[in-house]
């Protein structure tokens, strides 16, 4: 779950569809990225983290395109320097920035740090 302001969004278990909460109206977007953790959402951008086994630290971006989340890039989150992350590294999405906090460490990644457009 992600609030941003009045504005919660969530994205849930089985079929993970991304789901915005506004002035008492639901919007959703259907989704293929599975396992998901956290999100983060900045106008029509969406980065999605998490997913089951080796996608544990996928970070999957993308558009709110239609009623689909079509994604244009897909990442891996790592710690600066390009270490992994840590086992119990907390990812936590809210507005349009997703905070991993590890030990005494705090980061933050701003949908507006990543590409927008996908990788080559």
């Amino acid at each position: 779950m992600n609030v941003d302001g009045a504005t919660a969004w969530t994205c849930y278990y089985t079929d993970f569809p991304i789901v915005r909460v506004s002035e008492g109206k639901l919007t959703g977007w259907h989704n293929h990225v599975t396992g998901i953790k956290a999100l983060a959402v900045s106008g029509s951008r969406a980065a999605l983290y998490g997913g089951y086994g080796p996608d544990h630290d996928r970070l999957a971006v993308g558009l709110l395109d239609g009623d689909r989340f079509q994604q244009t890039g897909e990442y891996r989150l790592v710690l600066p320097g390009g270490a992994p992350l840590p086992p119990q590294a907390l990812v936590i999405g809210r507005g349009a920035c997703l905070h991993l906090l590890s030990g005494d460490d705090w980061y933050q990644l701003a949908i507006s740090d990543l590409p927008r457009q996908p990788r080559s």
